[in-house]
Order: C-alpha cells, then structure tokens, then sequence
C-alpha cells in the first residue's frame, strides 16, 4: 500500500535529505521501523525484544560488507583499489556471522523466549 501511494518515495527522500551518509541513514530507518518491528512481532505473537534485537544485529552484520564501509576501510588501511580482495576475505567472516546469528534469532524467538 506504501508503495502504490507514493508513501515509500516520499520517505526516501526526506531521510536522503537529512544526511548524506548512508551510515546515518540505516540508524535512522532502525529508529524510524523499530516500532513497526515490535508491532508486527507483537501481532504475530512473537516476542519483541528478541525481534527487535534481531533485526538491529542484522543491520550490523550488513554493514560488513556495505559497499560505503568497505571503501572507507581500504582507504584507512591504504589499499584503495584492492576493495575486492577485502571483500573476499571478509565475506567468509560474513557469512558465519549471518548463519550463526540467524540460528541464535530463530532459536530465541521460537524456542527459548517465546512471545
């Protein structure tokens, strides 16, 4: 419904407006959906601090391999050009990350602290 409105569009760009850091921009739409989040974990019977956690922990692990971050740590470590190469070998640490934490979400939203 968002979408067909025009709604999405629109806030895109009021956030796009605010900084010019697409870093900013993700705490931004973390603060801006928590509470859309918690709603949805709440309304699906799931518990929302497990949700809610979850979904900023993925937003961390997303940043390892955000292309701004990645080019922003060649160029601190002086090996601009070679971002590829980084991306390489950190998409291993990536990935572990990615299955390890999804498990832990999943176990603890459905297992362990149940909404």
């Amino acid at each position: 419904m968002m979408m067909e409105t025009g709604t999405m569009d629109k806030i895109k760009e009021v956030i796009s407006g605010l900084a010019n850091d697409r870093r900013i921009h993700v705490l931004i739409i973390a603060v801006m959906f928590g509470p859309m989040h918690v709603q949805a974990a709440v309304s699906l019977g799931q518990n929302p601090i497990t949700v809610f956690a979850a979904q900023n922990v993925g937003g961390a692990i997303g940043n390892m391999i955000c292309p701004n971050n990645v080019v922003a740590v060649a160029t601190t470590v002086g090996i601009l050009g070679q971002e590829g190469v980084l991306m390489r070998r950190v998409f291993l640490a990536f990935f572990v990350f990615l299955l390890t934490y999804g498990y832990i979400a999943l176990l603890y939203t459905h297992l362990l602290f149940k909404g």
